[in-house]
């Protein structure tokens, strides 16, 4: 897995850590996209935490439209 990451540490200023990844979490097919969105963010939500952010399907190393159509390759971004 290739991810990127940025940290920022709480300090006695009050400054919340922050993080920003660029990653992919497979999963097996029978998963669906809610019920993984579900267990993500209870155990997000069970830590105290925040997640700002969005999901995309990917099958076959392209985006899956919200139609079920193929969108663009992951390569292109």
């Amino acid at each position: 897995m290739i991810g990127r990451r940025y940290f920022v540490f709480q300090d006695g200023n009050g400054r919340v850590g922050r993080l920003i990844m660029f990653n992919c979490i497979e999963v097996p097919l029978e998963l669906s996209e809610d019920e993984f969105w579900d267990d993500f963010i209870g155990f997000i939500e069970s830590k105290g935490w925040c997640f700002g952010g969005g999901i995309s399907e990917i099958q076959d190393g392209f985006y899956i439209m919200p139609d079920g159509s193929k969108g663009k390759s992951v390569m292109d971004d």
